[in-house]
């Protein structure tokens, strides 16, 4: 009888992860914090792909058909040529500042969600949304 109980005990504990605990997972407001903080890193350094890449797919076509209207290939061109002439421009520590995720507010209601963010006393909204699990950026610079 012991020994089927320590078999039982021995199957459970593997099955369940050596006895892990599986990490909780991250509050809806992280994530999206985390979402819209790395789009603007990857705009500022200039990595227009990367940036184009935490957009939902309807907002990517959207960037990229306009970025067509006005010459240029694509949202990730755009981006890259946008955001290295933002960071040009732009105070000594003010990459930092701008991607720091404590500074995005963020307000959910059900799988749409407002971010705002900014630098001194610019604030830019951003409309988020759960795509597929994922809270993807569905609208930039909004109110």
């Amino acid at each position: 009888m012991a020994r089927r109980a320590l078999l039982v005990f021995l199957a459970a504990t593997a099955i369940g992860g050596c006895g892990e605990r599986a990490a909780a997972p991250k509050p809806d407001r992280l994530l999206i914090q985390e979402r819209v903080t790395a789009y603007v890193q990857h705009l500022l350094a200039g990595e227009g792909a990367l940036a184009c890449a935490q957009l939902t797919p309807r907002y990517r076509r959207e960037s990229d058909e306009r970025a067509q209207l006005g010459g240029v290939i694509s949202c990730a061109e755009t981006t890259s040529l946008y955001g290295a002439a933002v960071a040009e421009t732009m105070p000594a520590g003010f990459a930092q500042l701008a991607s720091d995720p404590r500074r995005v507010r963020v307000t959910v209601r059900g799988d749409t969600a407002d971010a705002a963010f900014g630098v001194g006393p610019r604030v830019t909204h951003t409309r988020v949304v759960r795509f597929q699990g994922r809270w993807l950026i569905d609208g930039l610079g909004l109110r």
